[in-house]
């Protein structure tokens, strides 16, 4: 079900026509600004759409602009199918990875864990209600975000952002995916009510 889920919702988002792309990124920032959590990070990671994903190009031109640090997904050289993160800013060097999808350039910025960060805002292909998350089926996010089930309370605040048409009515969970924290889209921000969640646990930070 999940694979027929994934075939059909990549085919919606590449049928988005640029002007309707360019439309919902720009509504996304506006639900994800009026975000308390957003407004009050300092460290947070993002990515860069691909293949029809919404774009989150305008948080992160906010986010630069407000001082916060951004940082960007990249596969990881010593660990198969693994993620870490590494500090990106306006007119860094970006190459395409395997995939085809630009990263950050190693040699010219260290990598930094992803517990280090305060959000990271998490790209997928559907969701539901109860924050599942259904991505591209590598399993790279959810084997990177693993060690947030022994943190409970603790950042990063894990938020997925999607088109509204993206949610589905039930996902199938796997034992080792790895539920979001709430999922912006263009149109509302959906908080996931889970138990070991605090919001109170992002501070303000001082930018090193």
């Amino acid at each position: 079900m999940n694979n027929k889920i994934r075939t059909e919702m990549r085919h919606k988002r590449r049928q988005l026509s640029p002007s309707a792309q360019t439309l919902a990124a720009d509504r996304l920032l506006g639900v994800v600004s009026r975000l308390r959590e957003f407004q009050f990070a300092r460290r947070i990671g993002i990515y860069l759409a691909h293949g029809g994903e919404i774009d989150p190009a305008p948080i992160k031109h906010l986010a630069e602009i407000a001082g916060k640090i951004c940082h960007l997904p990249v596969l990881h050289p010593l660990k198969d199918n693994s993620l870490h993160f590494v500090r990106h800013q306006y007119g860094d060097t970006l190459k395409a990875n395997r995939f085809g999808i630009p990263e950050p350039e190693l040699r010219q910025h260290r990598m930094v864990p992803a517990w280090s960060l305060q959000i990271i805002f998490v790209p997928l292909v559907a969701f539901d209600s109860a924050g599942n998350r259904l991505g591209m089926g590598g399993g790279f996010y959810d084997r990177s975000l693993a060690f947030t089930r022994n943190r409970p309370g603790s950042s990063p605040l894990l938020i997925g952002l999607a088109h509204s048409f993206q949610q589905v009515d039930h996902l199938e969970a796997s034992p080792w995916d790895i539920p979001l924290h709430g999922i912006a889209t263009e149109q509302e921000f959906l908080s996931i009510k889970r138990k070991s969640i605090k919001r109170k646990s992002i501070k303000r930070a001082p930018i090193n």
